[in-house]
């Protein structure tokens, strides 16, 4: 790209170009993108800067990585390695790279907005005092006219040299967070070894007061052990002694100081327990796993039940060479174990027979639904039955009745023409009964 005349930045993108030490990397580079690219006429754009490697990053390799962009909210390339694609390749060179529209059409750029094919592609390198500080590329959806490339180039030089700004002032940041937390790793190391010196001083009362605290101990132990019925065992696998509490020689009825062995434990275990114990007291000392088994054992020729615990001790080569455990009669406890599983065992029964008696009553139940239903059925169809009836007696009474309005009607009709009759009779009757009267009348009128 050929150099351009100086021109001046327009103020407003002056202003957004420059950075503040309480504003944060991210919104800086989102503020300045919101005014570069909308000066130059361009599409979108994207600013990349070099990877900041810590004191405990040495080994980090150099890469760009975004830090924002304008115009998409997505499909940018979020780290870029040194001489990767294009915006890879413009940060190891520090070569400002510019395709115009047919360069464009004709390749599809690798680049941090591969994702678009505009016309014109812009990307330059951030480098301040010879070293690359980022990259920015810029798409457009026309040609960028020579002002803008110049303004590009210009905001590039602005750019890399506030990029250079923070990154020294991250790394001031940097180093003042690792001073301050090794003053405090030395305070506390300080602070460690006034305690220590403390301690060692109080170290040889300490042990005065432990080992009269140990004797009071052993004491309770001994009592509790009785009250717990509880007692303890060891076994130095390393000239095969075995050591046994006093009350572990009560708890087996056997006479306190009487020499033990791994052969004489196991006699007293029932023979059926044998197998479990040497398979758990193996597991223990060849694999390390801790033992807890209950067994039967004889104590004054009573079968009584036990459990048996047991860890062991192991070199710094993994071997074991001591056998540290307790046994306590729970005899007790199995005994009323055993009463509740009968218990249980009853009221499982109980339940058994009170299942099988509900299912008897939900048998009864569905029986009695079933009468009930066809009950209900026999009414319903007697119930039918009967309004068939009284609709067949109601037909019967209605053509009754009609028959006997009918007679009565008939009845009367005869009546009324009898009375007729009688009523012509006795018109008759009284004109012949008139007549000769008025005979003689005439008569005598004519004498």
């Amino acid at each position: 790209m050929q150099p351009q005349p100086r021109l001046q930045l327009p103020p407003a993108l002056e202003q957004a170009l420059r950075w503040q030490a309480d504003i944060a990397l991210e919104r800086w580079a989102d503020r300045a993108l919101a005014e570069l690219i909308p000066t130059l006429g361009a599409l979108d754009g994207v600013l990349y800067m070099m990877e900041v490697p810590t004191s405990l990053e040495s080994n980090t390799t150099e890469s760009l990585r975004w830090v924002a962009g304008y115009g998409r909210a997505e499909g940018y390339l979020r780290r870029i390695g040194l001489g990767e694609g294009l915006t890879g390749q413009v940060a190891k060179t520090q070569t400002p790279v510019y395709l115009p529209e047919l360069s464009v059409r004709q390749v599809k750029p690798h680049s941090g907005l591969s994702a678009v094919s505009p016309r014109a592609l812009l990307v330059m390198p951030l480098a301040y005092a010879g070293t690359i500080q980022g990259v920015l590329e810029v798409t457009s959806a026309k040609l960028l006219s020579d002002t803008a490339r110049t303004w590009a180039q210009q905001a590039a030089q602005t750019i890399g040299a506030q990029l250079a700004n923070i990154r020294n002032q991250l790394r001031v940041q940097q180093l003042y967070t690792e001073a301050r937390e090794k003053a405090r790793q030395l305070a506390l190391r300080e602070e460690e070894l006034r305690r220590n010196v403390l301690t060692l001083e109080q170290t040889q009362e300490d042990l005065k007061l432990a080992q009269r605290e140990a004797e009071r101990r052993a004491i309770q132990l001994a009592e509790s052990q009785i009250t717990a019925r509880v007692g303890s065992w060891e076994v130095n696998l390393e000239n095969t002694h075995v050591t046994w509490s006093d009350n572990t020689y009560r708890l087996f009825s056997v006479d306190a100081g009487l020499p033990v062995s791994e052969g004489f434990m196991l006699s007293l275990i029932h023979p059926q327990d044998v197998p479990l114990t040497r398979i758990a007291y193996e597991a223990l000392v060849k694999n390390g796993q801790d033992m807890d088994i209950e067994v039967r054992a004889f104590s004054n020729r009573e079968l009584r039940f036990y459990n048996l615990r047991a860890r062991r001790l192991i070199t710094e080569d993994g071997r074991t060479y001591r056998v540290l455990g307790t046994v306590q009669d729970v005899t007790r406890r199995k005994t009323q174990e055993n009463i509740i599983h009968q218990q249980n065992e009853e009221l499982r029964a109980r339940e058994e027979e009170m299942r099988q008696n509900y299912e008897e009553l939900q048998t009864i139940q569905e029986t009695l639904k079933q009468k009930a239903y066809e009950i209900e059925k026999l009414r319903l169809e007697a119930d039918k039955r009967a309004d068939e009836q009284k609709e067949s007696l109601k037909r019967i009474m209605e053509k009754l009745v009609e028959k006997s309005r009918s007679k009565e009607e008939t009845f009367t009709q005869v009546l009324a023409k009898k009375d007729e009759e009688l009523k012509a009779l006795q018109a008759q009757l009284t004109a012949v009964t008139t007549k000769p009267r008025k005979s003689k009348a005439i008569k005598k009128k004519k004498d």
